[in-house]
């Protein structure tokens, strides 16, 4: 009897656990971020010329050590789907790895230097009506 009240209970245990951590995913350099523009741009425009110009842009930053070889490797797979003509894989596989992207400290800065400037200039818009 004890056996069998333990197991659910590990059961839900692991599954809160798996659920906190959750299962992970390749998180991108924003170099290789920069990279997802172009190529999500080509992929969704069906330009295999832009698949081209995309790809060149990867392996110049992979050969200028910009990007790891598992960055090279994730984004060569989505030209090679696109390249084979399996558009809607490549576009499923590319908007995956974007909406996985989390935040970086660099990101996160810069949002926060976005709306430190637009609440300096609303507030020089609200200085400049109230002198009118």
């Amino acid at each position: 009897m004890i056996v069998f009240v333990r197991r659910p209970l590990m059961c839900a245990l692991l599954l809160m656990l798996l659920l906190v951590v959750g299962c992970g995913s390749q998180q991108f350099s924003p170099a290789s971020r920069e990279l997802m523009k172009p190529l999500q741009t080509a992929v969704f425009a069906k330009k295999l010329e832009w698949i081209d110009a995309a790809e060149k842009k990867i392996q110049a930053q992979f050969n200028a050590d910009n990007i790891s070889r598992d960055e090279l490797e994730a984004l060569s797979a989505i030209v090679e789907k696109s390249r084979s003509g399996d558009w809607p894989a490549a576009q499923r596989t590319l908007t995956t790895m974007i909406d996985s992207q989390r935040a970086t400290a660099f990101d996160i800065a810069r949002l926060q230097e976005g709306q430190q400037n637009q609440a300096a200039m609303e507030h020089r818009k609200l200085a400049k009506q109230s002198r009118r």
